[in-house]
C-alpha cells in the first residue's frame, strides 16, 4: 500500500470528521472506481481526499443534516457567493466566532431527513 498524506485543508471543520482517517480508509478503496458514495459525509473528508488523489471519477456525498447538503452545494456550484456570504456573517458579528459557536451548535445538532448532492469533478 501507498502512503498517503492527509489534507492540510477542510472547507468544513466538523466535529466527528474523518480527514485524520482519509488516508488510511482510501488506501481500502479498490482501484478504478466509477463512483464513491459518502452517505455520513459531514465534512466529507473521504471524498475529499479521493478527489485530490483521483479516486474516482464521480462522487456523490449524503447526510442526514440538509442544511450540511445546501452548504456543499454552494461551495461546489456557487463558491464566490459562498465565500462573500461568510465574509458578511464573519464581518458583521459583534460576537465573538467561540459564543457564535455555541449558539449555533445546539441547532445543528437536530437530525432531518437524508439529503444527497451529487459532485462531477473538473477534471
Amino acid at each position: 500500500m501507498r502512503h498517503m498524506k492527509p489534507l492540510s485543508i477542510q472547507p468544513i471543520p466538523y466535529q466527528g470528521s474523518k480527514r485524520s482517517l482519509a488516508p488510511r480508509i482510501c488506501q481500502l478503496l479498490p482501484k478504478g472506481i466509477e463512483t464513491l458514495y459518502e452517505p455520513f459525509a459531514g465534512s466529507a473528508a473521504i471524498t475529499i481526499y479521493a478527489a485530490t488523489h483521483n479516486l474516482a471519477e464521480r462522487f456523490v456525498i449524503g447526510d442526514s443534516f440538509d442544511v450540511l447538503i445546501d452548504l456543499w452545494e454552494m461551495i461546489i456550484e456557487r463558491p464566490s457567493e459562498i465565500s462573500e456570504r461568510y465574509s458578511e456573517v464573519w464581518h458583521g458579528n459583534l460576537i465573538t466566532p467561540i459564543t457564535l459557536m455555541k449558539c449555533v451548535r445546539p441547532i445543528t445538532r437536530q437530525p432531518t431527513l437524508f439529503s444527497f448532492y451529487t459532485w462531477l469533478p473538473d477534471v
